[in-house]
């Protein structure tokens, strides 16, 4: 048991804890589920009817699925507004793409084809693999939060006639966020030993919240000195760098199980 003892900072939105606690206490680690994001609904207004009007109207060639909360919202919001039937029609007839095996596992379930899903769970794997296909006179369509990082429509910008990028839901600042200050002092007293953080947004509202309690150098200097930062993938390493992070562990590929397994192989190489 390689965690054994370990204090485990989970920072993923809290419908998404189970299975990341389940990993770590089998490695005899001791979670603590800190979300520092927050998911909500989005208000159903044009910027969001829209785009999914023209989708059920067959107005988009390609959809890009970026999360499993990407898929569900945006299959939510279709129901509210009347046109989940036209949606799922709509769809049956488009190239699906998706990023991870998760979310290509949910759109399947549904009874939806999924043509594409990177072996490279990342923007710029799914970029890689649209730019495969000649698509220039296609209309892309991506359902996805309402502040996503802009990396993969730098990368694929210029190779379709048009892209439709809409919100379906929010990531956000905890409501609450005595626990996520509580963590940072926790930080600075050197009372965790690992924290994982599976999204940039994570990082982004950990060091808001730090910054506003006015405490953003010491919590960097506890991070690098006292903590083992662990990061699920390439574009959050790079905003935790950006923070002036050191990040020890990050896996090759982009999922859960394969970012626990490079953690418990980096503490195994730090016990030797």
């Amino acid at each position: 048991m390689t965690l054994k003892g370990k204090r485990v900072v989970i920072t993923r939105p809290k419908q998404q804890t189970d299975r990341l606690s389940e990993m770590i206490t089998q490695l005899g680690g001791i979670p603590h589920n800190i979300p520092t994001v927050e998911i909500d609904s989005v208000p159903i207004n044009d910027k969001v009817m829209e785009p999914i009007h023209r989708i059920a109207a067959g107005q988009a060639d390609i959809i890009i699925f970026m999360s499993q909360n990407a898929f569900l919202s945006f299959i939510s919001i279709s129901e509210k507004i009347g046109l989940k039937k036209e949606i799922q029609n709509a769809i049956s007839k488009m190239q699906v793409f998706s990023i991870g095996s998760k979310t290509r596992s949910l759109i399947i379930s549904k009874g939806i084809n999924v043509e594409g899903t990177p072996e490279d769970y990342s923007s710029q794997g799914l970029a890689d693999a649209l730019l495969k296909h000649d698509q220039h006179d296609k209309i892309i369509a991506i359902p996805r939060t309402t502040n996503p990082t802009d990396y993969l429509i730098k990368q694929i910008k210029g190779d379709y006639s048009e892209i439709i990028q809409f919100p379906v839901y929010e990531t956000k600042l905890p409501r609450d966020t005595t626990d996520v200050l509580q963590l940072i002092y926790d930080i600075t007293k050197s009372r965790v030993d690992i924290i994982t953080f599976t999204s940039s947004v994570a990082v982004q509202n950990l060091f808001k919240i730090a910054k506003k309690n006015r405490i953003t150098e010491k919590l960097k200097k506890s991070l690098n000195d006292r903590v083992v930062v662990v990061s699920i993938g390439s574009v959050t390493k790079k905003t935790l760098e950006n923070f002036g992070i050191d990040v020890q562990v990050t896996p090759n590929k982009y999922t859960l199980e394969e970012m626990v397994k490079s953690l418990n192989r980096f503490i195994e190489n730090d016990n030797e």
